[in-house]
Formats: C-alpha cells, sequence, structure tokens
C-alpha cells in the first residue's frame, strides 16, 4: 500500500537506501487530510512504519511489526513535500528495533520507534510491498 502508487490508492513512495538507512518523499495533498490543512494521523502511521518496514528490505530481511509507538510532534501541513527517514537502532534476529521520522521544511512532525520481528529474505525483489 505505502509504495503502491498514489492513483491506485497508495502513497506511492519511492524509498532510497542511504548511509544510515532509508529515505523517500512524500507529497501531502488532499486526498490524504484529516482535518483540514493537515494530513490524517493514520497516513503519518503508515509513512513511519513502511520506512522502517523497508529499511529491514535494504537488509534483506522481511520484517513483521511487533510494536510502534508514535509521538506526534507538530502538524503535518498539506501542501510541501515531507521526507520519511528510518533507520536500524538495534538488531538482535530476529529481533531488530528501528527508529524514524517524518519532517517537512526542516520540521519534525512524527517519530517513531518500533520493534520487528524479521526473516532472512535472500530475494529482496520478493517482498511484498
Amino acid at each position: 500500500m505505502a509504495c503502491r502508487p498514489r492513483g491506485a490508492g497508495g502513497l506511492g513512495l519511492r524509498f532510497e537506501a542511504d548511509a544510515e538507512g532509508v529515505r523517500a518523499e512524500f507529497a501531502c495533498d488532499l486526498s490524504y487530510q484529516g482535518y483540514p490543512d493537515r494530513v490524517h494521523g493514520g497516513v503519518i502511521a503508515t509513512l513511519l512504519d513502511a520506512a522502517m518496514t523497508h529499511c529491514l528490505f535494504a537488509r534483506q530481511v522481511r520484517g513483521y511489526t511487533v510494536r510502534l509507538n508514535i509521538r506526534f510532534h507538530a502538524p503535518l501541513q498539506l501542501g510541501p513535500p515531507a521526507i520519511v527517514r528510518a533507520a536500524v537502532s538495534g538488531a538482535r534476529p530476529p529481533l531488530y528495533l528501528l527508529r524514524a521520522e517524518v519532517r517537512q521544511a526542516d520540521r519534525r512532525c512524527a517519530s517513531a520507534e518500533a520493534s520487528f520481528f524479521g526473516e532472512r529474505n535472500p530475494d529482496p525483489s520478493s517482498a511484498a510491498h
């Protein structure tokens, strides 16, 4: 759902790996509105969870969310794009600890910490998005 094209009911995310983890840009358009001029909190939760899952995909691990703790810092406004980032903060396979955040215009809007159960996935192209 997170990587499905926006016109097909998805969020249209394209994750890129970097030295710290993964990142993607999100178009904060009207279709994701909750309260006026703000992105719905459930969409923000999905962004954070998807980023952490893709961080594991980048390590050839298929991850399943065990616990997800989200903190909302500031409203995510409609209009300007947002950046979602995630990184692994600890690993004792099969348990992985991750952190993620959503930023917009250099302002932290939401952050999350999560634990995932992971399975080695030697074929990353087979990972379900």
